[in-house]
Protein backbone atom coordinates (compact mmCIF):
# COMPACT_ATOMS: atom_id res chain seq x y z
CA UNK A 1 0.00 0.00 0.00
CA UNK A 2 1.37 3.17 -1.03
CA UNK A 3 1.68 6.05 2.35
CA UNK A 4 1.70 9.54 1.83
CA UNK A 5 2.75 12.61 4.11
CA UNK A 6 -0.02 14.83 4.72
CA UNK A 7 -0.58 17.56 7.41
CA UNK A 8 -3.98 18.72 8.78
CA UNK A 9 -4.23 21.97 10.88
CA UNK A 10 -7.39 22.70 13.37
CA UNK A 11 -7.43 26.12 13.42
CA UNK A 12 -8.76 28.50 16.07
CA UNK A 13 -9.85 32.15 16.61
CA UNK A 14 -11.01 34.35 19.11
CA UNK A 15 -13.98 36.12 17.61
CA UNK A 16 -16.46 38.21 19.82
CA UNK A 17 -14.90 37.00 22.94
CA UNK A 18 -15.55 33.02 22.19
CA UNK A 19 -13.56 30.41 20.55
CA UNK A 20 -14.48 29.55 16.51
CA UNK A 21 -13.25 26.92 14.55
CA UNK A 22 -12.15 28.05 10.96
CA UNK A 23 -13.32 25.45 8.26
CA UNK A 24 -12.49 24.92 4.52
CA UNK A 25 -14.93 23.74 1.80
CA UNK A 26 -13.57 21.22 0.17
CA UNK A 27 -14.90 21.24 -3.82
CA UNK A 28 -14.48 17.86 -4.94
CA UNK A 29 -15.24 16.10 -1.24
CA UNK A 30 -18.29 18.56 -0.61
CA UNK A 31 -17.84 18.62 2.70
CA UNK A 32 -16.17 21.60 5.10
CA UNK A 33 -13.13 20.24 6.52
CA UNK A 34 -9.55 21.45 8.73
CA UNK A 35 -7.04 23.09 6.37
CA UNK A 36 -4.50 20.81 4.83
CA UNK A 37 -2.89 18.93 2.22
CA UNK A 38 0.39 16.69 0.63
CA UNK A 39 3.49 17.44 2.48
CA UNK A 40 5.47 18.54 -0.69
CA UNK A 41 9.38 18.76 -0.11
CA UNK A 42 9.10 20.67 3.47
CA UNK A 43 8.46 19.32 6.78
CA UNK A 44 4.82 18.28 8.20
CA UNK A 45 4.96 21.87 10.18
CA UNK A 46 6.19 23.88 7.36
CA UNK A 47 3.33 21.94 5.22
CA UNK A 48 0.21 22.66 7.58
CA UNK A 49 1.42 26.25 7.69
CA UNK A 50 1.58 26.65 4.16
CA UNK A 51 -1.65 24.82 3.49
CA UNK A 52 -3.70 27.13 5.75
CA UNK A 53 -1.87 29.93 3.83
CA UNK A 54 -3.04 28.63 0.66
CA UNK A 55 -6.57 27.27 1.79
CA UNK A 56 -8.01 29.96 3.65
CA UNK A 57 -5.49 32.96 3.39
CA UNK A 58 -4.45 33.31 6.65
CA UNK A 59 -1.38 33.12 8.44
CA UNK A 60 -1.52 30.59 11.18
CA UNK A 61 1.19 29.81 14.63
CA UNK A 62 1.19 26.49 15.06
CA UNK A 63 0.60 25.76 19.18
CA UNK A 64 3.25 22.90 20.89
CA UNK A 65 1.51 19.60 21.80
CA UNK A 66 2.12 19.00 25.54
CA UNK A 67 5.58 17.14 26.04
CA UNK A 68 9.09 18.06 27.34
CA UNK A 69 11.09 20.06 24.96
CA UNK A 70 14.39 19.07 23.75
CA UNK A 71 17.45 20.28 26.13
CA UNK A 72 19.33 23.43 25.46
CA UNK A 73 21.81 23.24 23.36
CA UNK A 74 20.47 20.65 21.24
CA UNK A 75 22.57 19.92 17.66
CA UNK A 76 20.43 20.40 15.37
CA UNK A 77 17.06 22.13 15.03
CA UNK A 78 13.98 21.21 16.38
CA UNK A 79 10.77 20.80 13.90
CA UNK A 80 7.32 21.53 15.41
CA UNK A 81 5.66 18.32 16.45
CA UNK A 82 2.10 17.80 15.12
CA UNK A 83 -0.67 17.02 18.36
CA UNK A 84 -1.61 13.60 16.79
CA UNK A 85 -0.92 11.25 13.53
CA UNK A 86 -3.20 9.11 11.81
CA UNK A 87 -3.80 6.89 8.87
CA UNK A 88 -6.43 7.20 6.49
CA UNK A 89 -7.27 5.24 3.72
CA UNK A 90 -8.28 7.59 0.58
CA UNK A 91 -9.43 6.80 -3.11
CA UNK A 92 -7.18 7.67 -5.77
CA UNK A 93 -6.76 11.88 -5.71
CA UNK A 94 -4.74 14.19 -8.03
CA UNK A 95 -1.50 12.81 -6.72
CA UNK A 96 -2.02 8.96 -6.91
CA UNK A 97 -4.21 7.49 -9.41
CA UNK A 98 -4.87 4.53 -7.09
CA UNK A 99 -6.45 4.02 -3.28
CA UNK A 100 -3.83 4.61 -0.47
CA UNK A 101 -3.11 5.77 2.97
CA UNK A 102 -2.70 9.22 3.89
CA UNK A 103 -0.54 9.88 7.28
CA UNK A 104 -1.83 13.01 8.93
CA UNK A 105 0.04 14.90 10.96
CA UNK A 106 -2.86 16.84 12.88
CA UNK A 107 -1.70 20.48 14.08
CA UNK A 108 -3.47 22.98 16.39
CA UNK A 109 -2.93 26.33 15.02
CA UNK A 110 -4.27 30.17 16.37
CA UNK A 111 -4.99 32.60 13.66
CA UNK A 112 -4.22 35.87 15.34
CA UNK A 113 -5.69 38.35 13.04
CA UNK A 114 -8.69 36.18 12.54
CA UNK A 115 -10.56 38.54 9.69
CA UNK A 116 -7.60 39.45 7.71
CA UNK A 117 -6.88 37.51 4.76
CA UNK A 118 -3.22 38.41 3.65
CA UNK A 119 -3.99 35.88 0.58
CA UNK A 120 -6.73 34.89 -2.08
CA UNK A 121 -8.08 31.68 -0.47
CA UNK A 122 -8.27 28.26 -2.53
CA UNK A 123 -11.56 27.49 -0.83
CA UNK A 124 -14.56 28.80 0.62
CA UNK A 125 -13.90 29.45 4.30
CA UNK A 126 -15.62 30.18 7.34
CA UNK A 127 -14.98 30.50 11.36
CA UNK A 128 -17.65 27.68 13.21
CA UNK A 129 -18.91 28.33 16.87
CA UNK A 130 -19.55 24.33 18.63
CA UNK A 131 -22.85 25.54 17.90
CA UNK A 132 -22.54 25.26 14.26
CA UNK A 133 -20.62 22.08 14.58
CA UNK A 134 -24.07 19.65 14.59
CA UNK A 135 -25.53 22.04 11.54
CA UNK A 136 -22.75 21.63 8.68
CA UNK A 137 -21.73 18.86 6.65
CA UNK A 138 -17.98 18.12 8.62
CA UNK A 139 -15.98 15.53 8.21
CA UNK A 140 -16.65 13.12 11.18
CA UNK A 141 -13.44 13.15 12.57
CA UNK A 142 -12.69 16.78 12.63
CA UNK A 143 -16.31 17.54 14.03
CA UNK A 144 -15.32 15.15 16.76
CA UNK A 145 -12.24 16.44 17.35
CA UNK A 146 -13.43 20.31 17.50
CA UNK A 147 -15.80 19.59 19.60
CA UNK A 148 -13.53 18.19 22.39
CA UNK A 149 -10.85 21.27 21.55
CA UNK A 150 -13.25 24.06 21.65
CA UNK A 151 -14.56 24.36 24.89
CA UNK A 152 -10.72 24.11 26.55
CA UNK A 153 -9.21 26.11 24.06
CA UNK A 154 -8.78 29.13 26.10
CA UNK A 155 -6.60 26.55 28.57
CA UNK A 156 -4.51 25.17 25.41
CA UNK A 157 -3.77 28.50 24.24
CA UNK A 158 -2.53 30.16 27.94
CA UNK A 159 -1.02 26.90 28.53
CA UNK A 160 1.48 26.72 24.98
CA UNK A 161 2.69 30.75 25.67
CA UNK A 162 -0.28 32.21 23.46
CA UNK A 163 -1.13 35.29 25.43
CA UNK A 164 -2.47 37.17 22.29
CA UNK A 165 -4.88 33.93 21.93
CA UNK A 166 -6.21 34.43 25.01
CA UNK A 167 -7.27 38.00 24.69
CA UNK A 168 -10.63 38.62 21.97
CA UNK A 169 -9.77 39.33 18.25
CA UNK A 170 -8.90 43.04 18.41
CA UNK A 171 -8.29 43.61 22.13
CA UNK A 172 -4.63 44.16 23.89
CA UNK A 173 -1.90 42.15 22.46
CA UNK A 174 0.95 40.57 24.92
Amino acid sequence: MIKESTATVFVFAQIDQAWNFGLIYHPRLKQWMNAGGHVENENTAEAAVREVLEETGRHVVLLRPPGLPLPAGYPVPEVARPWWMNELAVPADGHTPEPHIHVDHQYLAIAPDPTTSVAAPEHPFRWCRDADLGTLDIVADTKMLAAMLLPQMTQIAAAHGRAEAAQPAGGPRG
